[in-house]
């Protein structure tokens, strides 16, 4: 950021013009009052046009400086997520081994969607680091938030099947109890 204290005030300006022309007015009684007084306005619109233009400069120096500290707090934030993905990599690749110790195939299955789903993550985020993230933050945010949440809502998809179909088996074991205790009543009555 510019250092706003390195250069002068307009106002400042104005009092080290008026103190000049004080002096002048002082040292040499050879110029008029409104020749001294036009001269020290153009002094003052001079250097005040300095200041200006150096303001210009620093703010373009900024802005420039600002798009590097945007570029890399982007570059800052796509390491972070390839890091927590790495993570979710790992904990998801020792559940999928953990299931193969006793062989449990619904956690095998869950296991292997998770890891698949991190692995497309990674991928999503090599990509954007190739393409060189020229998305917008916000969208960037709410890409990631959809990039990371499809994988999940698939299996969460999966699963929901998964469980009409027990409940389909559960309704057909119930029919089956009801048959069953229907024709064991009978059959008490017809012994007896």
């Amino acid at each position: 950021a510019p250092d706003r204290f390195m250069y002068p005030t307009i106002s400042e300006e104005l009092m080290k013009s008026a103190e000049s022309k004080e002096d002048e007015d002082e040292d040499e009684n050879e110029y008029s009052s409104s020749s001294s007084r036009s001269s020290s306005e153009e002094q003052i619109e001079e250097r005040s046009s300095e200041i200006y233009e150096d303001a210009r400069n620093d703010n373009a120096h900024c802005k420039s400086r600002f798009c590097d500290d945007e570029r890399e707090n982007g570059v800052w934030a796509l390491m972070a997520q390839v890091f927590d993905s790495v993570s979710a990599m790992k904990k998801a690749y020792g559940k999928l081994q953990e299931a193969h110790s006793p062989w449990d195939p619904e956690k095998m299955q869950a296991a292997d969607a998770a890891v698949v789903a991190e692995l497309r993550r990674l991928a999503v985020l090599r990509e954007r680091f190739r393409r060189g993230g020229r998305r917008q933050v916000v969208g960037e945010a709410a890409e990631t938030v959809r990039e990371v949440v499809a994988p999940y809502e698939a299996v969460v998809e999966e699963l929901k099947r998964e469980v009409q179909i027990k409940e389909a088996e559960v309704e057909e074991l119930r029919e089956k109890v009801k048959c069953l205790s229907v024709e064991n009543g009978k059959k008490n009555i017809n012994g007896k």
